[in-house]
């Protein structure tokens, strides 16, 4: 019995084998047929030639025409041409004339603007000089303190002063910066002169000066642009004629 049943057992290995070995061919035989249809397309592909998305043209819609030649004549399009140009030609001339102006007015506000911080200047300048000019013509007003014929010292030393205040005067002078009038008689004019004080005076008209005190200074009195460095302090008149 065991002899029977290993009989049966090998011959059932061989029918499977053989079954195997058929499936295994007809697998083969099917990818080579797949294989062989592929490159067929393949081929007819590149015989015929593949449109891409850019050469699809869309349903519906007509080829575009060519643009339609102008209408205007060679002479015509020669006077529009010379008409754009000179619009042109109009257009740049007006900025630069714009630009032009701009400058001007810039270089007049520079100049402008110059030439008061050159007066602001120079009047604070003239200003400390004046003091200066007051301090030592104040010195030479003053009288010699001992009684007698004036020493040789003082002398001496208030010569050394009137020759400094005598330089300090032509420097002034020189720059055009000159006392400020004002006399006896004159209208009091609030822009160039500071009333200190008032006087009774019948023969004089109220509000005139009646007396200097002490002399004003101004820059350059002769210009439309005078600078009063300091006003002239003085006394006016009150209950005189009208």
């Amino acid at each position: 019995p065991w002899g029977a049943r290993w009989r049966s057992l090998a011959t059932d290995a061989k029918s499977d084998d053989k079954a195997d070995a058929k499936s295994d061919d007809k697998a083969e035989d099917g990818a080579k047929k797949a294989a062989g249809d592929k490159a067929e397309d393949h081929d007819e592909v590149e015989k015929q030639g593949k449109k891409g998305p850019e050469d699809v043209e869309p349903e519906g819609e007509e080829p575009a025409k060519p643009a339609e030649a102008s209408k205007l004549s060679p002479k015509e399009q020669l006077e529009k041409e010379i008409e754009d140009l000179q619009e042109k030609t109009r257009a740049k001339k007006n900025d630069l004339l714009h630009a032009l102006a701009d400058f001007e007015n810039n270089k007049k506000r520079m100049m402008k603007e110059r030439e008061n911080r050159r007066r602001r200047s120079m009047a604070n300048f003239a200003g400390k000089m004046v003091e200066v000019y007051r301090d030592f013509d104040k010195l030479a007003r003053q009288e010699d303190p001992h009684e007698g014929e004036p020493s040789d010292v003082y002398k001496s030393f208030k010569e050394g002063v009137d020759h400094v205040r005598d330089l300090y005067g032509a420097t002034l002078d020189k720059f055009d910066v000159l006392p400020l009038s004002a006399e006896k008689g004159d209208h009091f004019v609030a822009a160039r002169h500071e009333e200190v004080g008032s006087v009774a005076d019948d023969s004089l008209p109220v509000h005139s000066i009646v007396e200097v005190v002490r002399q004003g200074w101004i820059l350059e009195p002769d210009t439309p642009s005078a600078i009063v460095l300091e006003k002239a302090q003085v006394k006016t008149a009150k209950h005189g004629p009208e």
